[in-house]
């Protein structure tokens, strides 16, 4: 069988593995970048900005508090 007309599906199909590859060392490069600065933002004692930063805020009220259980 003759591959030569399968050549022009070839081309896309290696431009779009490229520019996946080349999206996901992005987020890896971001995910490190991150890493980076959360380790020495830790290091110098700094706090997380992990939690909710509304935390306390409003005495840590749920909506769910406010709903009557059925009697």
């Amino acid at each position: 069988m003759n591959r030569l007309p399968l050549l022009p599906l070839a081309v896309p199909f290696a431009c779009l593995a490229l520019l996946s590859l080349v999206a996901f060392l992005g987020v890896v490069a971001i995910a490190g970048a991150l890493h980076v600065v959360r380790a020495i933002k830790s290091g110098l004692g700094q706090q997380s900005s992990d939690g909710d930063p509304r935390q306390g805020m409003v005495g840590d009220a749920h909506p769910l508090d406010y709903v009557e259980a059925p009697r």
